[in-house]
């Protein structure tokens, strides 16, 4: 199995819309840290909106 990196996850997450604004969670800044394991475990660290 190949390494997922995280310039793919942030493209996967670019796609996921705030309901109410159209900006996507990236690009609102909502995104502080993005780690891939070995096993391609991925932890995202984000803040959430109101």
């Amino acid at each position: 199995m190949s390494q997922v990196s995280t310039e793919q996850i942030k493209n996967s997450l670019k796609q996921c819309m705030d309901p109410e604004v159209p900006l996507s969670i990236v690009d609102m800044g909502l995104i502080y840290g993005i780690d891939v394991t070995e096993n391609n475990d991925v932890n995202i660290k984000m803040t959430m909106t109101t």
